[in-house]
Parts: C-alpha cells; sequence; structure tokens
C-alpha cells in the first residue's frame, strides 16, 4: 500500500510539471522541412523500452510523441526481425497487465525458473568457469524469477496497442540527431532520409 502511495505522488507531481510546462516541438530536418507539434512526452527511439514508455505515458492520458529511424519489424520470418529475448522481471508482469498487453504475452513468456551466476576468466574463447553458482525461484517464490519474451513479439503486441491510442504518435522513418530544451519549445533536428 505505501508503495502504491509513493508512485501515486510521483505521478501526482510529474503531472502537474507536463501540464503547466507544455512544450511546443519544433522538428527540423536537413531538407528544410518545418514541422510544429505540441506534445507532453518526446521519446527517441521505439525498441520495447522506447514503446513501453510511450504506452505508460499515453495511457496516463499524456500526449506522446515516439520517434526511430525504422518501422519495427513485428514477424519472426521477416528479414530483420529480432530474434533476441528480453527479459522481464517480476513486477513488469503487473505493469504490462495494467496496460493490457500481460494476456496477448503471456503465451509465449518462458519462465525463468533458475538464475545462474558464473565467474569466468581467461583471455581466449570460452573463458574458463572458476565458480557457477545456481539460484532458484521457488526459493524466494510460487512465481518464476521473470519471464523471457520474443522481442519481435513484443514489438508486435506493443505496436498493435500503440495503435489504440489518439494521444500517441509514431515517427518512423526519424532519426535524433540533436534536440535543444528551452523554456517553451524543444528544438528536435532530424537528418532528412537522404542523409541518414
Amino acid at each position: 500500500m505505501k508503495l502504491h502511495h509513493v508512485f501515486y505522488r510521483v505521478d501526482k507531481e510529474f503531472k502537474h510539471k507536463v501540464e503547466n510546462n507544455k512544450k511546443t516541438m519544433w522538428l527540423f530536418s536537413n531538407n528544410s522541412d518545418v514541422k510544429k507539434k505540441n506534445v507532453d512526452i518526446f521519446i527517441s527511439g521505439a525498441g520495447p523500452a522506447g514503446l513501453l514508455a510511450s504506452l505508460s505515458f499515453a495511457s496516463l492520458g499524456y500526449s506522446v510523441f515516439c520517434v526511430d529511424p525504422k518501422k519495427p519489424v513485428t514477424q519472426v520470418n521477416d528479414v530483420g526481425a529480432d530474434l533476441r529475448t528480453t527479459a522481464f522481471l517480476q513486477p513488469a508482469k503487473s505493469f504490462m497487465e495494467s496496460l493490457g498487453l500481460w494476456g496477448k504475452l503471456e503465451p509465449h513468456a518462458i519462465p525463468m525458473d533458475i538464475m545462474r551466476i558464473i565467474d569466468a576468466e581467461g583471455d581466449k574463447w570460452p573463458p574458463r568457469a572458476i565458480i557457477t553458482k545456481d539460484f532458484l525461484a521457488s526459493d524466494i517464490s510460487e512465481l518464476p524469477f521473470g519471464w523471457n519474451i520474443p522481442n519481435w513479439l513484443l514489438r508486435r503486441t506493443l505496436m498493435e496497442k500503440a495503435n489504440n491510442y489518439t494521444n500517441l504518435e509514431l515517427g518512423f522513418g526519424l532519426t535524433t540527431s540533436s534536440f535543444i530544451r528551452r523554456d517553451d519549445c524543444l528544438l528536435y533536428t532530424s537528418p532528412s532520409p537522404r542523409d541518414a
């Protein structure tokens, strides 16, 4: 209960700051194309962290503009698909449930029941293990330490959810080369596609 109260206070203070310091974004590209946007939150990068942050802010009612040079690949067999996984610890489950994401991700989430720490040495590959220690999730909880989720699936689920928010705009094909914060605006510079 106390932890919930801390999160509420932080969110309340953050919301007050955002509402009283709403920024105008001036977007510049090297081909002299200038655009003006009024947004609360600007996020550079639409990987798993950037998309989760964008969804989180949008779900709280903030206007969000998230940019990335490339649209995420969301099918496992498509060229450029990210076949790695991202590990999410236990608190991430309730966070993703609050955003309405966990139901689609859970069937593909691989539980992390064992955490192995290896102390290794050596300048040749593979290094030689000196000490190996396993930790079992069952020693501390009925739940696993967390879950591994395939990145391509995570991005697809996040993109599908992002399309449900009218206050969240995804700007693909935009690279952040610089930005300058001012009291009344944020100046964002992106190279034109031919310069990127």
